[in-house]
């Protein structure tokens, strides 16, 4: 259900074309942001990669890296304008969602994969609900603020104004979640082996160098795109009253939608690209400019007073007909088995915001399920969060993850 880029379908002459057009020159800015040229600074410093067995080890390693990126903090809030320091900000209220599924010494669970013994393994992660779902996003007073409506005791009717906010602070993780990728990459990608180089192309890693040179310009335009779509939610927050007030009417939702289960398990959102898998021009940066508005948020939590999960959709009114239209009327009319197809299939493309309890894992997933589950996790390649294309995903899942 991951939409990757083909890099199969390039050519090894549209590949090395693709690298001398859109790698970094020697002389332009070091991807790094040192303000030194590439030439004086992380050109110098490669990693030696001689036979297959080193590119498999050390693509292994980063790739297990990359599910633990937190300590890459976005220094600053990225409130439009802000300056100020940044703190620990939960992308799923604490002391109401992550208290409700997490065990008495408050504690929930999510998979993760680790690089271990030259291949990668799930890995079923303890953390706790000070650490769950956390990133630096915002400054202690913007977190106050602008959140407080989604926060304390005030109760959750998703009224407009809370779904905004909702929205917002998801769309505000997707954001740093990206930023601290990037910035990884740079570290360890870009900086210890200049695969971004505009030089002749390495014919031993060509299909590798050709695949980050792509990531990185793709990684620069999202990064670019969500802070867009965070300015415009943010005309709706007046700073001066500081509360949200919808002036400009940018999202659209889908019905606020209940999945019958057990008891209260589990936790999850996710803000992610739509992507129909269309063949793009690998001479050409082009098919990334008409993805800026095709971006979704999906979030489910338990609900209150009862054992049920309620779960809802939001993108903005200028995305895709077929995905602000189509599909959210799909959404609105599904059955229960229909719900539960697509939102199952879409949290296994985003397994690394899936949060859930000990008990639920260890006492209602079957044994096989459990085995299914992480051979998804696995499987997953949760790099750079990559596009879903939401139009075929609503066939049968492995595992219900909703008991």
């Amino acid at each position: 259900m991951i939409i990757n880029y083909k890099i199969h379908d390039v050519t090894p002459r549209e590949a090395k074309n693709f690298i001398v057009n859109y790698g970094i020159n020697p002389y332009d800015e070091c991807p790094c942001h040192s303000g030194y040229k590439f030439k004086f600074c992380c050109m110098l410093k490669p990693t030696a990669i001689s036979t297959e067995k080193d590119l498999k080890r050390w693509l292994g390693k980063t790739n297990g890296d990359i599910w633990n990126y937190n300590d890459i903090k976005n220094p600053v809030c990225c409130y439009n304008g802000c300056t100020e320091e940044s703190i620990g900000s939960h992308a799923i209220q604490k002391n109401r969602y992550l208290s409700m599924i997490s065990d008495a010494n408050q504690n929930v669970f999510r998979y993760i994969c680790m690089f271990r013994n030259g291949k990668m393994s799930p890995y079923l992660k303890k953390e706790s609900i000070n650490e769950a779902t956390t990133f630096y996003g915002f400054c202690q007073p913007h977190d106050s603020e602008i959140f407080k409506i989604i926060e304390g005791s005030k109760p959750i009717t998703f009224s407009i104004e809370q779904k905004y906010a909702l929205v917002y602070r998801s769309l505000s993780y997707a954001y740093n979640k990206l930023y601290r990728i990037r910035n990884y990459q740079i570290k360890e990608h870009f900086k210890n082996q200049p695969i971004i180089f505009a030089n002749k192309p390495q014919n031993n890693i060509l299909y590798l160098q050709y695949k980050f040179i792509l990531l990185y310009h793709a990684y620069e335009k999202r990064l670019k795109d969500l802070r867009n779509l965070m300015n415009v939610l943010e005309e709706n927050y007046s700073s001066q009253y500081k509360t949200w007030n919808i002036v400009n009417d940018f999202l659209t939702f889908t019905p606020i939608k209940t999945i019958l289960t057990s008891n209260h398990s589990m936790v999850f959102h996710t803000t992610r690209l739509h992507k129909e898998y269309k063949k793009y021009s690998p001479s050409s940066l082009d098919f990334l400019n008409n993805e800026q508005n095709n971006y979704f948020t999906c979030i489910v939590l338990p609900q209150e007073n009862s054992k049920n999960h309620l779960v809802f959709l939001a993108a903005n009114k200028l995305a895709d007909k077929r995905l602000s239209v189509d599909f959210f009327n799909r959404i609105e009319l599904a059955n229960d088995t229909e719900l539960r197809n697509v939102i199952n299939n879409i949290i296994f493309n985003s397994l690394e915001e899936f949060y859930f309890s000990r008990d639920y894992h260890d006492n209602l997933l079957s044994k096989n399920e459990q085995l299914d589950l992480r051979e998804i996790v696995k499987e997953f390649n949760g790099i750079g969060s990559p596009a879903i294309d939401l139009h075929n995903i609503n066939e049968k899942p492995k595992v219900d993850l909703f008991k």
